[in-house]
């Protein structure tokens, strides 16, 4: 067997090298495809925002709905025991945390409003520009506009009602708080995205319209007792980013979402809860829902088109590899025809075959997973950026066997097809062909079955994963006819040759039209030059349209993403950007009564510069969107304010998302 192959090395290589290339696409489809889910999990993970990547658990307030309702708020304990225990290796460990919002106890028209709040751990992370860390019950924190704002000096007290959504029979005690320092945040993972500071002094755009003070910490010590009413307690849980792939991404997303409904309120008409007795009611915000649902449309766009571009690479290497054993058979047929004078019969002859051919081909398989192998570690590092771990999943084995089955499968076809022929036939250098331009019924099948997804493709009718295939398919159609027009020419052309005396350009083209690989091989070369300049235009239409697709996602040419606790850091790069080419969306997070989002923008230069793909732009009310000149807007509960202009809003708090639409 050795001394065969050695025989015919070059052929010996030719087939390797060919089953090493269909391995590889086989092999290389699903570890590019499983290693660019991971990277599409970590770049959207790692661009998340600190409240989008975590889950923020708050209990359900008693004057959220009516008395009927019978609502119990939860504990941080009942609150954290809502997540369940498989889902907790995704989330780092939860931080406790308590809020009540509070007035001055005098209550007049300049008392102001804000929220007072105990989170776990926050004195390690904030900085402090005078006195130290509250750890006493009734001692708080402020900001340093609210020092300047309303004379909270370290040392000074100050009397606090609760702010209740009651029908007034509700009546708060007045608490004295002591003031034991002044903090400024630290922008860090800790704080998930809330930001403390930024609206003092700004007027409250819900009743009682009073101006707002920031956030004031204070110890757990000052929730412990009845001194509150209705104090919303909180548990947030992070999402540890580095731990989370595709699978464990879409298994929390759907966990947040069965949470959420979980601990939804029902009521019915009257007002009554319908929930069970044990059910722990809150409040879930979270964005990992949203994450997972981004991340699964990007994964199975590739699901889709990795393998089907990598599948017709691999097809047309079978082609080619088909093509190859078919001489390589060709070639054998007279030692084929001795075995068989000698006794072997057929299937001794077809071992014969088998023998000399079927390791070649089966060395290939390594090789294969070998370059699959290298090239999908240098898409990691190179197109990837490094951000996909190395992983062999079941997808590798399963294309690892169905490889070396497909190989195995096309060698003894092909032996059986070239070894069944009678003996006188084998002796024959090339098998004998049929006369005749007739279209075989294979042919006619592929060449009906291609032909019409070329013609949708063309009217534009044909979507979907099929319709990358077609410039393949519209191919294979031209060139299954132009293989079966060369071998009537070649004929003509070589008698006509014979005549004129051309003897051997004459044998050269009757050579040509009697053999019976010349259609293969014109149909694979007429294949392969199609799906080169397919696959060349391929690439820059596909940077066009992921670069336009982007815009449209985000909704501008180019977007920047500005978090943080510095104001003129955020008011710097605004700046900075240039008056005319950028303009700020703003996302503030909550309000003085509830947990919701708003979005503020500058009507002119967000028309001018924004996408609106899915929006008539004349049609959108942009008059109705202006602010009057100079008038100052409190966004409670955030931590921005917004001072109008006509030509641009400047950020006086900070934004937990300040986006420049450039």
């Amino acid at each position: 067997m050795w001394s065969a192959i050695r025989y015919r090395r070059m052929q010996a290589v030719v087939l390797l090298v060919l089953a090493g290339l269909i391995t590889a696409c086989a092999v290389l489809a699903p570890l590019y495809d499983r290693a660019m889910q991971q990277a599409l999990t970590r770049l959207t993970l790692d661009s998340a925002g600190g409240s989008d990547a975590s889950i923020q658990l708050r209990s359900v307030s008693r004057f959220a709905y009516s008395e009927a309702a019978d609502i119990d708020p939860a504990t941080p304990d009942k609150l954290a025991g809502l997540l369940p225990d498989p889902a907790r290796r995704w989330f780092g460990p939860p931080v406790d945390g308590a809020s009540v919002f509070v007035t001055r106890a005098d209550e007049t028209a300049r008392s102001p409003v804000g929220a007072l709040r105990w989170r776990e751990g926050s004195c390690g992370h904030v900085t402090w520009a005078a006195g130290s860390c509250p750890q006493r019950a009734g001692e708080i924190a402020v900001t340093a506009p609210d020092r300047e704002n309303f004379g909270l000096d370290v040392g000074s007290t100050v009397d606090v009602l609760e702010q209740l959504a009651t029908d007034g029979t509700t009546k708060p005690k007045p608490v004295r708080l002591r003031v034991t320092g002044v903090y400024r945040q630290v922008a860090d993972a800790y704080w998930t995205g809330e930001v403390l500071a930024g609206v003092s002094g700004s007027i409250g755009t819900t009743a009682p319209y009073r101006p707002l003070h920031d956030v004031c910490l204070t110890p757990a010590a000052t929730f412990a007792g009845d001194a509150w009413i209705d104090p919303q307690n909180s548990v947030t849980y992070p999402l540890q980013r580095g731990a989370v792939g595709v699978d464990e991404i879409a298994r929390a997303g759907a966990t947040v979402t069965a949470m959420t409904e979980a601990a939804h309120v029902q009521v019915d008409d009257l007002g009554f809860r319908i929930n069970g007795p044990d059910t722990v009611l809150a409040d879930v915000s979270s964005g990992v829902p949203g994450l997972a649902a981004t991340i699964d449309r990007g994964r199975r766009q590739a699901l889709v088109t990795v393998p089907l571009l990598m599948s017709q690479l691999g097809l047309l290497a079978l082609f080619v590899l088909v093509l190859t054993l078919s001489t390589a058979v060709e070639q054998r047929r007279p030692e084929v025809a001795i075995a068989r004078l000698r006794g072997a019969g057929r299937v001794g002859a077809r071992r014969l075959v088998l023998a000399e051919l079927l390791p070649v081909v089966l060395a290939g398989v390594p090789v294969g997973v070998v370059a699959a192998l290298g090239l999908s570690a240098a898409a990691r590092h190179t197109v990837l950026h490094g951000t996909a771990p190395f992983e062999l999943g079941r997808g590798f084995w399963l294309a690892v066997i169905g490889a070396v089955l497909l190989l195995a499968a096309v060698t003894w076809a092909t032996t059986v097809a070239g070894t069944r022929d009678r003996i006188s036939a084998l002796l024959r250098s090339v098998p004998t062909r049929a006369p005749g331009w007739r279209l075989g019924a294979l042919d006619a099948v592929v060449i009906a079955g291609s032909g019409t997804a070329a013609l949708l493709f063309v009217t534009g009718d044909l979507t979907g994963p099929l319709a990358l295939a077609a410039p393949g398919l519209l191919a294979l159609v031209a060139g299954l006819a132009l293989a079966h027009l060369i071998v009537p020419v070649a004929t003509w052309a070589g008698r006509r040759l014979t005549a004129g005396g051309r003897y051997a350009a004459a044998l050269a083209m009757l050579a040509v039209a009697r053999r019976p690989a010349t259609r293969r091989v014109v149909t694979v070369v007429t294949v392969a030059s199609a799906l080169l300049v397919f696959s060349s235009y391929a690439v820059s239409v596909g940077t066009r349209n992921r670069d336009l697709a982007a815009q449209r996602e985000t909704g501008a040419a180019t977007v920047a993403d500005l978090t943080g606790t510095d104001v003129g850091r955020v008011r710097g790069v605004l700046a900075a950007a240039g008056e005319g080419h950028v303009t700020p969306v703003v996302r503030i997070v909550g309000s003085e009564t509830a947990f919701r989002s708003t979005l503020a923008v500058d009507p002119v230069p967000f028309g001018r510069i924004a996408l609106l793909p899915d929006s008539d732009r004349a049609a959108v009310p942009w008059a109705a969107l202006h602010v009057p000149t100079g008038r100052r807007l409190g966004l409670t509960g955030s931590a921005v304010s917004l001072l109008a202009t006509p030509s641009k809003f400047d950020v006086e708090g900070d934004g937990e998302v300040a986006r420049l639409l450039l």
